[in-house]
């Protein structure tokens, strides 16, 4: 049972985004502990593994992030998004000027920015190398995408802004980003004590003229960013998703934004604090699951679905 205390966020609510590693801080994870909770949503909404408590979050000068946002794909055949370089230009914000992010540790890369900022697979990958190599094994390291993702045989993928998507799985690994081999084994082997993961990544089918289309997140995709048990280096990771199992998110158009993107930055400046003007892991995720399913069903229907779900080791 992770333990009931508080971290007190000082001023005019400035507020830390590495509070989303609170349940393993020990900083009130209430919601998942009263029996008053239902099991069913429990068991749905967030999936929480203990294995010893982490008792410190590293100083500022280790904290680093790679945040990433693609919205225009070279290839035709990927339908581009609205919002996805907006989602990534927020939480950069955010994260600087509520996490306690030193504004050079937290690295950009949208479509916007000039050829050594765009989210091509090659940035990308060495953006991620680079990090690998300056945090510190006591440190932290968030890495955020929002865009196109896919599963194929069994592999996910991020898709990066120069994939290529023609139905060839060579191709596809030649030009996409191998969740599982690219991203968490590459992390996994620099031994970073805290990690956090958001994902904001199956918007819509990614093929050209199938926009509407879902691309629901799969139990196959969720699996490939576990970092599984043999790890013993990474101490303590979150991983956020915008939608859960079975469901794809949506793009709020009204905002040029992601639904989930939207409402966790909201979160992170204070709409999530509690009575006591903090804001914990458990307060992030019911704000998010409360206010991302009401906001989709006011705007796309009643037949649309999105709640975001975490999980937390």
């Amino acid at each position: 049972m992770v333990s009931e205390l508080s971290q007190s966020v000082s001023g005019a609510l400035r507020i830390c985004l590495a509070i989303l590693l609170s349940c393993l801080l020990g900083v009130m994870f209430h919601p998942w502990q009263t029996n008053d909770f239902p099991a069913q949503t429990r068991a749905r909404d967030v999936r929480v593994t203990t294995s010893g408590e982490v008792t410190q979050l590293p100083e500022r000068s280790k904290r680093y992030a790679l945040i990433v946002g693609v919205d225009r794909y070279q290839d035709p055949q990927v339908t581009p998004l609205v919002g996805a370089g907006n989602d990534a230009r927020s939480l950069r914000t955010a994260l600087i000027r509520y996490g306690g992010f030193p504004e050079d540790h937290v690295i950009l890369l949208t479509s916007d920015q000039p050829a050594g900022s765009q989210p091509t697979r090659g940035v990308i990958l060495r953006k991620l190398s680079n990090l690998r190599a300056v945090v510190p094994k006591d440190g932290l390291l968030l890495f955020s995408f929002a865009g196109h993702g896919i599963q194929r045989e069994g592999r996910a993928y991020l898709l990066s802004s120069d994939s290529q998507v023609n139905g060839d799985l060579d191709l596809l690994e030649d030009t996409a980003i191998n969740v599982g081999s690219q991203v968490r084994d590459r992390v996994e082997e620099t031994g970073i004590g805290q990690v956090i993961f958001i994902l904001d990544a199956c918007r819509n089918e990614p093929g050209s003229g199938r926009s509407g289309t879902d691309n629901p997140l799969s139990q196959g995709f969720v699996k490939q960013f576990s970092f599984g048990s043999r790890n013993r280096e990474v101490s303590a990771f979150v991983i956020l998703y915008a939608s859960e199992i079975g469901h794809r998110a949506y793009e709020y158009v009204e905002k040029k934004q992601g639904y989930f993107s939207w409402f966790l930055v909201e979160a992170l400046q204070g709409a999530a604090a509690n009575d006591r003007g903090e804001v914990t892991l458990g307060g992030v995720i019911d704000y998010l699951q409360e206010k991302v399913p009401q906001r989709v069903a006011l705007d796309l229907g009643r037949g649309k679905a999105q709640k975001p779900f975490a999980v937390i080791e």
